[in-house]
């Protein structure tokens, strides 16, 4: 019997043999929905300012603690990704 890996199966986007990183990850979903920076910021009532630093990494433009998860989860579930799953990532 063939032994798989335990990532068989499932898929994880990369860029070149990488893993995408997070940010890179909530940016490849919005616009793969064609989603606009004000289309989240009104279904989830983020700022545009706020997601745009998630799709950039920039810690410093946002709150800390639980209100970064929050905005995380609230981002990710609003493109389609696995909430739970990409904060987890983020951690």
């Amino acid at each position: 019997m063939l032994a798989l890996p335990p990532t068989a199966g499932l898929h994880v986007a990369t860029i070149g043999q990488r893993p995408l990183r997070v940010s890179e990850r909530l940016k490849e979903a919005r616009e793969t929905r064609n989603l606009s920076y004000r289309q989240i910021a009104d279904a989830t009532k983020l700022s545009v300012h706020v997601i745009r630093a998630l799709e950039e990494e920039r810690v410093s433009a946002l709150p800390p603690g639980i209100y970064r998860r929050a905005l995380v989860r609230a981002f990710a579930e609003e493109v389609g990704l696995d909430p739970e799953s990409t904060l987890k990532a983020y951690l």
